[in-house]
């Protein structure tokens, strides 16, 4: 198959194919050879074959381009919709954290990782002081936005590495990597303070006012290998620092007894 030019191409008349042959004029030298009209028209559908093909080959590219630009935006939706869909999974929908089986899975990622590398980590329970009291008092939307700004307290409160998510209702469970038990009790009452200081805001659901009530939490500490050394031993110690800091007044951050073997 010959090799056409994606330029205009010119009408077989503009090159002279549509002069009929004719026969050579007199002459001493003899008349010139007369050319059979058979030639022009094999020559003619050849050209018009050519054509064609060329022009069925661009409209087939176009289509097919056309068609690979419509699967790569469908692949990249459905990518879109599978990372949103891991991600909805993974988070509390109230509060935009990690939910609990992300809480538990981090954890155990972190206690394998002081395994291996011979590290300390701390697990630190938060718990919202006096939450059911918000919800009898001011209703289910006033919780939300506590529960929403104390999960935002927290997870600007933290360190980069560390790790804050919802463990569930009003508690919350915070994970930090590679710290000593100073640094996490340290690390904890300053998550106190940043709860109590400022109070938390929302809009009354009746009137639409802007309600404001002071909180607390009581938070209770643990730490790899002096509590604990697996998931459950860990979770559980850090549950009972936090409940003794609840038993001995709220607003305070415990570290956890130390349960003989």
């Amino acid at each position: 198959m010959s090799t056409l030019s994606t330029h205009h191409v010119s009408p077989p008349f503009e090159h002279g194919l549509d002069k009929q042959p004719t026969s050579g004029g007199g002459g001493a030298g003899g008349a010139e050879a007369e050319q059979p009209l058979g030639s022009y028209d094999a020559l003619y559908a050849a050209y018009k074959h050519e054509v064609e093909k060329y022009l069925l080959l661009q409209k087939e590219f176009q289509e097919l381009k056309i068609m690979v630009q419509h699967q790569q935006k469908m692949f990249g939706t459905v990518k879109q919709l599978y990372s949103e869909q891991v991600l909805a999974a993974a988070t509390d929908a109230l509060t935009g954290l990690p939910n609990h089986r992300t809480v538990i899975s981090r954890i155990e990622a972190e206690i394998a990782l002081c395994q291996t590398l011979e590290k300390s980590c701390a697990i630190l329970f938060v718990d919202i002081d006096h939450f059911k009291q918000v919800n009898d008092t001011w209703g289910h939307l006033a919780g939300d936005a506590i529960l929403q700004e104390v999960g935002s307290r927290l997870r600007m409160g933290i360190r980069k590495n560390d790790f804050v998510g919802r463990y569930g209702g009003e508690e919350f469970a915070i994970v930090l990597s590679d710290t000593s038990l100073q640094e996490a009790y340290e690390l904890g009452e300053r998550l106190r303070s940043l709860i109590a200081t400022d109070a938390c805001t929302w809009e009354s659901e009746d009137t639409h006012a802007i309600m404001s009530a002071h909180m607390s939490a009581s938070i209770g500490v643990a730490i790899y290998q002096l509590h604990g050394t697996s998931r459950i031993a860990l979770i559980e110690a850090a549950d009972r620092a936090m409940y003794m800091a609840k038993y001995s007044g709220r607003n305070r951050v415990c570290i956890a007894d130390i349960v003989p073997a």
